[in-house]
């Protein structure tokens, strides 16, 4: 079995996007991001955040009757 070389697309959010996305102040994704409560990656002093991660964090976090194949106007 022969491995792809081909680089993996990795669509990272800056603070912005992702508080756009989550629908939350930039101070609320902050405080979240200090408390490692949310899932980030820091390069050098920039946050940024994984759109597959953010989508299984909100999934992994909402509330069982949510319906979890549809998330915040956004089919998953």
């Amino acid at each position: 079995e022969q491995k792809s070389n081909a680089p993996v697309k990795v669509d990272l959010l800056e603070l912005d996007e992702a508080c756009n996305f989550l629908r939350m102040g930039q101070s609320k994704l902050y405080d979240m991001v200090r408390r490692k409560r949310v899932p980030y990656v820091r390069l050098g002093r920039k946050i940024l955040f994984v759109r597959s991660q953010l989508e299984d964090w909100v999934i992994k976090n909402s509330s069982p009757a949510l319906d979890s194949s549809y998330i915040g106007g956004i089919a998953l």
